[in-house]
């Protein structure tokens, strides 16, 4: 019966068969259930459908396919027409004023079937690679925010200070669009985050906005100002914190995708969890699988070499924090400014 429904569906019953089936789905519950639960496994292809070329003489491949079968399902060798088309093409032919038997629908069905396995796994390919692309774009504009930032402040990109409102990584967001060097809220959202429902009203915090919002506003608005990307939390140098600052370094990890703390290594899932984007300091972005940089594939760029999500502990030691991470969750009584900062 699923096979008389599918060619229902699909239009590939004749007059008499199509109208009969279709008093007895009416009169049926049952079929009528089995009827939209094909049609429910139709609708993603038939929503793609005419977004995609088929590739050239696929009708004709597909009408030769199916004619090969005898009425007993054995295949057999089908002698072309005059014109090179099968023989269901044939203008008044007696194939062409039959209907679909339902051999003919389960080899349709089939051929529709395997079609699918093909076109679903590169059609998700090919939306994985266009969001991550899309997101590369994003991080490379911040990149040039964050220099035109630098340019301005003796070559520090956006400071964290140790108390605050801006305490948090995320605060690199709300600077740069204070300082007028970022203009959308949505530059700060990468297309393949997880965090679609939160991405629709998702908003930058201004200045007197984090000011003026009592304590348990603020706490919600640092964990979501960075919106999906994670900044670098600077490092200490002989017990001295020192913000991010701009040496043109073309490895040196200066912003990436949000990781997620629960996942192996905290890589971000932002892209499934097969990887995250990394912008570097000389504004140059890559993909890696790995939230690492380093050729042995040891340091983690979402933690510092004590493996704490906190800042650096030396110069080279860089760590991308979430929105709502801290710089100073270890040697907070250490914490002082450095003479060379703005």
């Amino acid at each position: 019966m699923e096979e008389n429904l599918l060619g229902y569906l699909l239009g590939a019953l004749d007059g008499a068969e199509h109208e009969e089936l279709k008093e007895q789905i009416e009169r049926e519950p049952q079929l009528r259930a089995q009827l939209a639960l094909l049609e429910a496994g139709l609708v993603l292809l038939e929503a793609e459908r005419w977004q995609y070329e088929p590739p050239n003489g696929l009708a004709a491949r597909t009408c030769s396919l199916v004619t090969s079968y005898d009425s007993a399902g054995e295949r057999t060798v089908q002698p072309a027409s005059r014109d090179g088309l099968s023989p269901c093409y044939e203008p008044g032919g007696e194939t062409s004023n039959r209907g679909w038997s339902v051999l003919d629908v389960v080899i349709a069905a089939g051929v529709f079937f395997a079609a699918s396995l093909l076109f679903f796994p590169a059609l998700s390919h090919s939306n994985h690679l266009a969001k991550k692309l899309a997101c590369q774009k994003k991080l490379g504009g911040l990149g040039e925010a964050l220099s035109q930032f630098a340019e301005k402040t003796n070559g520090y990109f956006p400071s964290i200070p140790s108390n605050g409102p801006y305490a948090v990584a995320g605060s690199y967001a709300p600077q740069l669009m204070n300082a007028g060097f970022v203009s959308q809220d949505s530059d700060f959202l990468c297309p393949g985050s997880e965090s679609k429902k939160w991405m629709v009203s998702f908003r930058v915090p201004r200045h007197n906005e984090l000011m003026g919002a009592p304590k348990t506003r603020v706490v919600i608005q640092q964990k979501q100002m960075g919106g999906s990307f994670a900044y670098n939390m600077g490092h200490f140098d002989n017990g001295q914190y020192h913000g991010p600052r701009n040496f043109g370094r073309s490895n040196y990890p200066l912003m990436a995708d949000a990781p997620r703390l629960t996942s192996v290594g905290h890589s971000s899932f932002n892209h499934g969890g097969n990887g995250q984007n990394v912008l570097f300091e000389a504004g140059n972005v890559r993909y890696l699988t790995a939230p690492t940089v380093d050729p042995d594939g040891i340091d983690n760029i979402f933690v510092n070499d004590e493996e704490k999500v906190a800042a650096g502990l030396h110069p080279g030691d860089a760590v991308i924090g979430a929105s709502g991470a801290s710089p100073f969750r270890i040697h907070i009584r250490v914490i002082s400014r450095s003479p060379d900062r703005p």
